[in-house]
C-alpha cells in the first residue's frame, strides 16, 4: 500500500507536465500535418512534370513535420518531469520525509521512473494516432510507413533519456 501511495503523489505531481505537453504536441502536431495538406499541393497534384513529383512523395511523409514538435515536447517533458521530481525535493526540503518513511529506496526510486514512464505514453499514443491518420485514403495519397512510427517511438523514448539525464544529475 505505501507504494501505491508513493506512486499516486509522484503521478499526481507529473500529471499537469504530462497533460500540458501532449496537448501542445497534439496542437502544433496537427496544425503541422495540416499545414502541409492544405499548402503543399504539389505533392498531390500532377503536372506535365509528373515523373519529379512522383518521387518527392517517396522523400518523405506528409506526418513527418510533426516529428519535431515531437522531439521537443518529450525532450521538455523529460527535463521538467526530471527537474520537479528531483530538484523540487531539494528545493523544498521533502528529501528527509520521503526517505524516512518505511519502504526502501529502490521502491521509492521505482515509484519515480513509474511515474515517469507513465507520463510519455500519452505522447507516443498522440504520435500512433498521427500514424494512423496517416492511413486515410483521402488526405494523404501514399500512407507513412513503419519507419515513421519507430522514428516517433525513438524520440519519445530520447525525451525519457533526457529526463534519466536531469535525475543522473
Amino acid at each position: 500500500m505505501r507504494f501505491k501511495a508513493l506512486l499516486y503523489k509522484e503521478l499526481r505531481e507529473c500529471l499537469p507536465f504530462a497533460i500540458g505537453a501532449a496537448i501542445l504536441f497534439m496542437i502544433c502536431g496537427f496544425t503541422a500535418i495540416q499545414t502541409i495538406i492544405k499548402f503543399d499541393n504539389s505533392f498531390i497534384v500532377f503536372s506535365e512534370d509528373s515523373e519529379n513529383n512522383f518521387w518527392n512523395l517517396f522523400k518523405s511523409s506528409f506526418i513527418q513535420p510533426a516529428c519535431p514538435f515531437l522531439a521537443l515536447f518529450a525532450a521538455a517533458l523529460g527535463f521538467s518531469l526530471g527537474i520537479r521530481q528531483y530538484a523540487a525535493e531539494s528545493f523544498f526540503r521533502t528529501w528527509g520525509f520521503l526517505l524516512h518513511r518505511s519502504i526502501n529506496r529502490g521502491r521509492f526510486l521505482s515509484a519515480k521512473l513509474l511515474a515517469a514512464i507513465l507520463s510519455f505514453i500519452p505522447l507516443a499514443v498522440i504520435w500512433c494516432f498521427f500514424y494512423i491518420y496517416g492511413h486515410d485514403k483521402q488526405y494523404f495519397p501514399i500512407p507513412p510507413t513503419e519507419k515513421i512510427l519507430f522514428e516517433g517511438l525513438i524520440f519519445t523514448a530520447l525525451g525519457f533519456v533526457a529526463y534519466l539525464a536531469v535525475a543522473m544529475a
